[in-house]
Parts: C-alpha cells; structure tokens; sequence
C-alpha cells in the first residue's frame, strides 16, 4: 500500500498541470468535440472531420465551403456549399453634404459558422502540439518512475 501511495504522489507531482488538461480532453486517443450549434443547424453532423473551409463572395452573396477528411470508399460527399445573402444598410458617408451611401454587410449567422469553423481548424492544429506535449511528459514520467523504482528497490535491499 505504501509503494502504491509513492507511485501515486510521483505521478502527480511529475506530470504538468497544462498535461492534465490535455488529459482531462482526451479519452481513448479521442478528442472529445464539444457542440457548435450553428454548423448543427446548417446541417454539420461531423465536425471532427473538417479539415479545411473556403469563403469567397460573389454578386453580394457569400459562398462557404466546408472541406471533409474522409476516409477512402465514403460516400458522404468530400465537401459542402452555403450560400448566405449580404445585407444592405445605408449608411452616411460624408456628414456634411449628408451624402449616403449603400453598405452590405457579412451575415450574423455566417459570422457565427466562421468563428466555430476557426475554433474546430484552431483545435486540429493543437491536437498535434498537444500530442508532442503529452509524449514528451510521458517520456519524462517514465525516467522519473524508473528512478524512483530504483530507489524503492535499493530501500527494500538495505532491509
């Protein structure tokens, strides 16, 4: 019970906060997503597996295009479009002449897909970082507890 207490204190004490929490979201090697209701209501049922995005805007309508990493032999198509219509508001371009002039303006809704599709894109790209960070604690982990083991021993040969 002892030797087990030891291990348990180790570990904690060798492995870094920041490596916590990205134990903490991962599971099974697993990346647990959490929910993006505007890509759900645009029809988005994968989001882990959205590798890219594309926005262009023609005629005043935007156009967004989500790009899949799918497996070899799928049949879910490799990407989906969006049109989102602009806005048009007027606005006063010059105060003194009240001269007025015609602005469009990028949808709420596709704003909020953008910002969701950027924190999916942002995450995909930590996941890496985060890999290298967990094995290099691991790795630092495993010399520690060798060490430690070591001792233990030693302290059980003097006995």
């Amino acid at each position: 019970m002892l030797l087990l207490t030891v291990l348990l204190e180790s570990i904690a004490s060798t492995i870094s906060p920041k490596a916590w929490g990205i134990l903490n979201f991962k599971y099974a090697g697993l990346l647990i997503m959490k929910s993006y209701p505007t890509l759900t209501e645009m029809g988005v049922s994968n989001p882990e597996q959205i590798q890219r995005y594309s926005l262009s805007t023609l005629n005043k309508i935007d156009h967004l295009r989500i790009i899949y990493r799918r497996k070899k032999g799928s049949f879910l198509p490799t990407s989906k479009r969006f049109e989102f219509g602009r806005s048009s508001k007027t606005v006063v371009i010059d105060s003194g002449t009240r001269q007025t002039g015609i602005v469009h303006e990028i949808s709420p809704f596709l704003q909020r897909a953008i910002i969701e599709l950027e924190d999916i894109i942002d995450n995909k790209k930590t996941a890496l970082e985060h890999k290298a960070i967990v094995k290099d604690e691991m790795q630092r982990l495993q010399q520690e507890m060798n060490s430690r083991l070591a001792y233990i021993e030693s302290l059980i040969d003097d006995m």
